[in-house]
C-alpha cells in the first residue's frame, strides 16, 4: 500500500511533528510504503526518522515549493491512500485529479465511488477560529475523498463551534499514543548534550532535580499560552507548603513568560535556588533523558491546563507510572480518569488547585499512578494507536 504524506514537519520538536512520525510509523508498521512531503523538513531529515523505505520530499521552509512538490507527486503516481496531517495544507488537493488513487487492497478498502481514500488530522488551535474561503474549501475536498478526524473530542466541538459547517462532513476523533521506544528524531538533538546512555539513566542527567519529593509540570511557558496552568500552580504553591512543607514544583520547560513566572515566585519568597531547596524550580529546558528521569521519579505529574487539544505530555506521565493533576474543560478529562488516574480539576479555582495538588501526591493514592499506567497501555500504546489509525483509515 503506498501512501502519500502531506505535513507541515515531521522530525523537529513539538506535538504537531511528534504526531507526524506517530502517523508514520503506525502507517509503517502495517506495511505501508511512505512518500512525505513536507513544508520545513529537508530531504536528510528522512535519516532521523529511522523508517525503512521512507521516501521524505522536503521543502526546507518553502511553502510554494510544498506545494508543488505534493501537487506534483499526487499527478505523477499512484497512491492508495492521503494522509494530510494539518488542516492549512488541505488546500493542495484542490489541483485537479489530486485524488486519482489506484486499486485499493482488500484489507483497505475504498468507498465505490472511486479515487484515493483520504484522511485529514486536525490537532486544535488552527480550527479554532473561523477558516478562510480558501481553507474551508480544501477542507472539503479532502472530506469529499475520504475523512477527517480531530486528535480530542474536545478539538472536535470546538473547531465545529467555530466553523459550523465542518458538523456536515464525516468528521471524527482519533485519540493519539506514544510511539512504542525513544523518539530518534528528540533524543538526536540532546546526545551530543546528554550522551547516549539510556533514558532514565541518573548518571546522565544533565540538570539537578531536587533531591526531595516533587510534582513535575513539563509545558511551554508563553504568553499567548497562559492557560497551561503554571502561573496558577506557582500562586498555590504557599498554600500547598502549609500542609506538605516537604514538597516542591519543578517545572521543565523554555518560553517567554518565564522570566515573569520566575519573578512571581520571589516575590512569593518559594523561588528555589539549590537542588536542596523547597519550593518552585525552573529548571528550563532539557534533553530527553532528563526528562524522562524526572517523570520517573516525580511525585506525580501537573498540567491543569485549559485548552489543550491533546497533551501528549499526559500520556508520558502516565506510562511512567505517575498521577496526573489536570484541568476539567479541555481534552484532558478524556484522558486522566478523575479519581482514578488523577484529578481533574477547575484551574481558575485556587482552592481546587490546592486540594488536587495535594491529592495525587498523597502517598494513599499511590494506587492512581498504577492505574494510570495500565490504562496508558490499554488506550494509548502504539499498538492501540495504529489500529484505531487503521480503523479510521478504513472507513
Amino acid at each position: 500500500m503506498k501512501v502519500l504524506v502531506l505535513a507541515t514537519e515531521v522530525a523537529g520538536r513539538g506535538g504537531v511533528q511528534y504526531a507526524g512520525r506517530l502517523f508514520a510509523q503506525a502507517l509503517a508498521s502495517r506495511g505501508a510504503a511512505l512518500t512525505v512531503v513536507s513544508v520545513l523538513d529537508r530531504d536528510a531529515d528522512a535519516e532521523r526518522l529511522g523508517l525503512p523505505g521512507l521516501r521524505l520530499l522536503g521543502a526546507g521552509g518553502d511553502r510554494r515549493k510544498a506545494a508543488f512538490l505534493a501537487a506534483k507527486t499526487a499527478l505523477s503516481e499512484r497512491f492508495d491512500r492521503v494522509l494530510v496531517m494539518h488542516l492549512n495544507l488541505a488546500p493542495v488537493t484542490l489541483v485537479p485529479g489530486f485524488f486519482r488513487g489506484a486499486p485499493l487492497r482488500a484489507a483497505w478498502p475504498r468507498r465505490a465511488s472511486g479515487g484515493a481514500r483520504a484522511l485529514g488530522v486536525i490537532h486544535s488551535l488552527e480550527a479554532w477560529t473561523p477558516l478562510s474561503p480558501v481553507r474551508r474549501a480544501g477542507v472539503t475536498r479532502v472530506g469529499s475523498a475520504g475523512r477527517w478526524v480531530s486528535v480530542s473530542d474536545h478539538s472536535r466541538r470546538t473547531a465545529i463551534a467555530h466553523n459550523p459547517w465542518l458538523a456536515k462532513l464525516d468528521y471524527g476523533v482519533l485519540h493519539l499514543g506514544l510511539l512504542p521506544t525513544e523518539d530518534k528524531a528528540e533524543v538526536g538533538r540532546s546526545e551530543a548534550f546528554a550522551g547516549h546512555a539510556s533514558v532514565g539513566d541518573p548518571a546522565q542527567v544533565a540538570t539537578p532535580l531536587p533531591d526531595h519529593p516533587f510534582l513535575l509540570v513539563i509545558g511551554r511557558m508563553s504568553r499567548s499560552e497562559g492557560y497551561k496552568g503554571h502561573e496558577e500552580l506557582v500562586r498555590a504553591w504557599p498554600e500547598v507548603r502549609r500542609s506538605r512543607p516537604d514538597l516542591s514544583l519543578a517545572i521543565i520547560g523554555q518560553g517567554d513568560d518565564r522570566d515573569r513566572l520566575v519573578g512571581l515566585a520571589r516575590d512569593l519568597g518559594i523561588l528555589a535556588h539549590s537542588p536542596r531547596d523547597i519550593g518552585v524550580h525552573f529548571l528550563g529546558g532539557v534533553d530527553e533523558h532528563t526528562k524522562q528521569w524526572a517523570l520517573s521519579t516525580a511525585a506525580a505529574f501537573a498540567l491543569p491546563a485549559r485548552g489543550e487539544g491533546f497533551g501528549l505530555v499526559y500520556l508520558e506521565a502516565m506510562r511512567a507510572g505517575r498521577a496526573v493533576l489536570a484541568g476539567v474543560d479541555d481534552s484532558a478529562k478524556e484522558i486522566v480518569l478523575d479519581r482514578q488516574t488523577g484529578r481533574t480539576i477547575d484551574p481558575r479555582r485556587p482552592d481546587e488547585v490546592v486540594r488536587g495538588v495535594l491529592e495525587v501526591t498523597d502517598p494513599a493514592h499511590a494506587t492512581w499512578g498504577e492505574a494510570g499506567r495500565l490504562r496508558f497501555e490499554a488506550a494509548f500504546s502504539f499498538e492501540a494507536f495504529a489500529h484505531r489509525l487503521e480503523v479510521a483509515f478504513s472507513r
